[in-house]
């Protein structure tokens, strides 16, 4: 179906006298109208572009960067868009930001309401990234930049061109195959990611409740993926979220019966030793110093069982710690572990 654009006599009836107020790169722009003092984003579009632009002009949603108007201006096209008052999501991580999981929960489904009226208008965004969802000063989660959207083709076998986002872009963009809304559900579940670590899927996988939602959105063959923006909205929402897969108490994530009956074995004989050492130190020494050994024991025992098996993703859940290098964490965990349990050995003694 052509696209009719605003012909020339109705521009001039609706010309737009605009002032720059801020050059963001070499095609795009902050601007007022200066007749009714809005401020919008003005970009320069590519011809590729120019009919999903104005097709965009038509939909309206509060997760969505409203397109104002696509108008031409000495031989070149224009879109006049929303300005979202806020930061992206990247100016937060660029920070050293991680989100709480209710935070990306949140965020996640605000994507999804948003993808969901793109992907109904037959339109795929293709470039959702951390720098392309900006948070406004009011709560809201807004999607921008459609600068490399394109409309859903079924019988294509593959995309004419080639675009994306490093990290965030999904194997069919770089030309395997044909793009479709998979393609958004993928770079969803890499920003999921990057809310809860700070880093992409593949140099650190985020744990607990959101992994396996993570790995199904960005699985390498499409077909594996939620199959619709729908679907895993649903998936985020239903109460399978807020259960614990493989992030549980250690021994018991396996569903192998023979690791979870060893496991039994040695939390049994571990209980069994701190019993039968407070039990001979209340024999020796009385009950206060029975209940200051098991008090010992406990946390001796405890904060490194904590630091290398992390329980329940505890870890996880301490912002700064989650921020941390790789081997950063790692050596406090062993730095840790080892001055705990020292420092519980002697303490036993002393206690005898």
């Amino acid at each position: 179906m052509a696209v009719i654009f605003l012909s020339e006599l109705a521009q001039k009836l609706f010309v737009w006298n605009t002032e720059e107020l801020k050059t963001l790169s070499e095609s795009s722009a902050i601007v007022r109208n200066e007749q009714s003092g809005e401020i919008m984003i003005k970009k320069r579009l590519d011809n590729i572009n120019v009919e999903i632009m104005q097709k965009l002009c038509s939909i309206r949603h509060r997760n969505l960067a409203a397109v104002i108007k696509v108008t031409k201006e000495n031989g070149s096209f224009y879109s006049y868009s929303e300005f979202v008052p806020g930061r992206s999501i990247q100016s937060y991580i660029d920070e050293g930001k991680i989100f709480s999981e209710e935070e990306a929960l949140k965020i996640a489904l605000q994507i999804c309401d948003g993808l969901e009226k793109l992907h109904s208008n037959g339109i795929i965004h293709r470039d959702i990234t951390a720098a392309n969802i900006i948070l406004s000063y009011d709560g809201n989660v807004k999607i921008i930049d459609y600068g490399i959207a394109r409309t859903a083709k079924e019988n294509a076998s593959r995309d004419t061109y080639i675009l994306g986002t490093a990290g965030y872009a999904a194997p069919e963009q770089f030309g395997f195959s044909q793009t479709d809304e998979r393609t958004d559900i993928y770079a969803v579940g890499v920003l999921v990611n990057m809310l809860l670590t700070g880093k992409f899927p593949n140099e650190e996988m985020c744990s607990g409740r959101f992994k396996r939602i993570v790995k199904r959105c960005t699985s390498m063959d499409s077909s594996d993926r939620f199959s619709s923006v729908n679907e895993l909205k649903s998936e985020l929402s239903g109460p399978k979220v807020f259960l614990k897969n493989d992030d549980g108490f250690p021994g018991f994530r396996s569903q192998n019966l023979i690791i979870k009956i060893l496991a039994s074995l040695i939390y049994f004989i571990i209980i069994f030793i701190d019993c039968a050492l407070v039990s001979s130190t209340y024999t020796g020494k009385g009950l206060f110093r029975a209940v200051l050994q098991c008090i010992n024991l406990t946390v001796a025992f405890a904060v490194p069982f904590c630091l290398i098996c992390n329980p329940y993703d505890l870890q996880g859940k301490i912002k700064h710690f989650s921020a941390m290098k790789d081997s950063t964490k790692i050596a406090i965990r062993v730095i840790f572990s080892i001055i705990f349990l020292l420092g519980g050995f002697f303490i036993m003694l002393s206690l005898f």
